[in-house]
């Protein structure tokens, strides 16, 4: 039977495996603290603005291929579980995102006709180009954001499968999940740049971000982690204070 607090270290003292479980639980849980106060401000305010829906699309990309790395080339079980953490949450952050916009939608709007033609007609080239490429991950239903997460999760476990005596693609499923993961904030400096304002950002989030991307650094270090996941702790503290830094330029433009 298998430890979720499995360490590299077999020879740890009993004080010493208590502060590792302790460590592995708050790296487990800690992913998805971050998010708390972003999904509070969204409730509260009523609006996405400031907030990159996006951030909900790399957390769910990275976290499936990191799943299936950990299949083809495991590590520690403490990550692994950690992922299906995120996922859980960004699913959570994208319904509440999807329940404000059916919320604010009029009926009257072009997307809600488009919406219920596909519900009544046949599927042709035009509905898909409408709601899945032109609006790609702006959908305005929830179903949409299973459905896209439940077909990449099956084409790429299928390939996956297929390719795993492939020590090439092992290594590229495995840097390109992480590489993909250390982009997360990208997507939110990006918007703050357009928007020159960080309103509707959380502070909090970013702060925490922050934070947790040091303290997963440090767990990786610990854990004698591939060499990917130490790249991209290092870039993604990186994208955190460029994000911080924004928040100090644009502190007359929102700062809360």
């Amino acid at each position: 039977m298998f430890n979720i607090f499995e360490s590299n270290k077999d020879n740890t003292t009993e004080d010493g495996r208590l502060l590792y479980n302790i460590f592995s639980l708050v790296y487990i849980f800690g992913g998805a603290v971050p998010y708390i106060p972003q999904y509070l401000k969204i409730r509260k305010t009523q609006s996405i603005k400031g907030f990159s829906s996006f951030v909900c699309f790399i957390l769910l990309i990275s976290n499936v291929l990191r799943i299936l790395f950990w299949f083809v080339q495991p590590f520690s079980t403490a990550l692994l579980f950690q992922s299906f953490i995120i996922i859980a949450t960004m699913l959570i952050l994208l319904r509440a995102i999807t329940q404000l916009s059916s919320i604010k939608r009029s009926p009257s709007m072009p997307c809600t006709i488009i919406i219920r033609k596909v519900d009544t007609e046949t599927w042709n080239i035009n509905q898909f180009q409408d709601i899945w490429l032109r609006n790609f991950w702006k959908w305005t239903r929830f179903s949409n954001y299973l459905l896209f997460l439940c077909l990449f999760t099956l084409i790429s476990g299928l390939c996956t499968y297929l390719l795993s005596s492939s020590q090439i693609y092992i290594q590229l499923l495995g840097f390109t999940a992480l590489f993909i993961e250390s982009m997360l904030g990208l997507p939110q400096f990006t918007k703050n740049f357009y928007n020159k304002s960080i309103v509707g950002m959380s502070i909090s989030m970013v702060l925490m971000w922050t934070s947790g991307d040091i303290f997963k650094t440090i767990y990786f270090i610990l854990e004698n982690a591939p060499l990917q996941f130490l790249m991209c702790g290092l870039l993604q503290i990186g994208l955190d204070l460029a994000i911080l830094l924004q928040c100090l330029f644009y502190r007359g433009e929102g700062f809360t």
